[in-house]
């Protein structure tokens, strides 16, 4: 599964990331893979993050007012990445023999054109797909010699979330992680994908 790279992306990170991505899609089988690349790094505060919307609140005896709020939701929507900060998107479907190969249509995850980030709480993954794997990956791994993956595995109405923050020493490391802990990460690093599964 090849990801777009250049020369600010570190190989070393591109490689494990493909092979994460790989082991993953080996283990679920899932119709469609989605690879978005998101310019420079990001924190886990983006896994399950909605948008921001208004809240309304009471001063008192006054008149209702209303504020800007973070929102998490039960049903997970798309990350709300401003347009620019998505470099590029990789789409990849399952064919006759599990193999996957890139997708000739362009359904893109995230719309070129900024939208009010109101819209963003209704853009829900599973209305999406029935059966596939986001991923977003950071680039400038080279300069930052920090990476981040995130991962949304929609199996039917069930959205399974994590994130993995990577830092960069002698080589790459986990750093921190949500939503999955750093032995199941440390597990898909390790594992030999089967020759053909991707």
């Amino acid at each position: 599964m090849d990801i777009y790279t250049n020369e600010n992306d570190d190989p070393k990170f591109v490689e494990l990331v493909s092979h994460i991505l790989s082991e993953l899609t080996a283990i679920s089988s899932p119709e469609k893979i989605y690879v978005m690349k998101v310019d420079n790094w990001f924190d886990h505060k983006w896994l399950n993050f909605s948008g921001i919307g208004s809240v309304g609140f009471f001063w008192g005896m006054l008149a209702p007012d209303t504020a800007l709020d973070e929102f998490r939701q039960d049903q997970v929507t798309i990350p709300p990445f401003t347009p620019n900060r998505i470099i590029g998107e990789y789409h990849f479907v399952r064919v006759e023999g599990g193999h996957y190969s890139p997708a000739t249509d362009k359904p893109y995850v995230h719309p070129r054109k900024l939208a009010h980030s109101s819209e963003n709480l209704h853009k829900r993954m599973t209305q999406l797909a029935d059966s596939a794997i986001f991923a977003w990956v950071s680039s400038n791994t080279k300069a930052n010699e920090r990476g981040a993956l995130m991962v949304y595995e929609v199996k039917g109405s069930d959205v399974h979330t994590w994130y993995a923050g990577l830092s960069k020493e002698e080589d790459w490391r986990i750093l921190q992680t949500r939503g999955i802990n750093k032995e199941e990460i440390r597990s898909l690093m390790r594992r030999d994908v089967s020759p053909g599964r991707t």
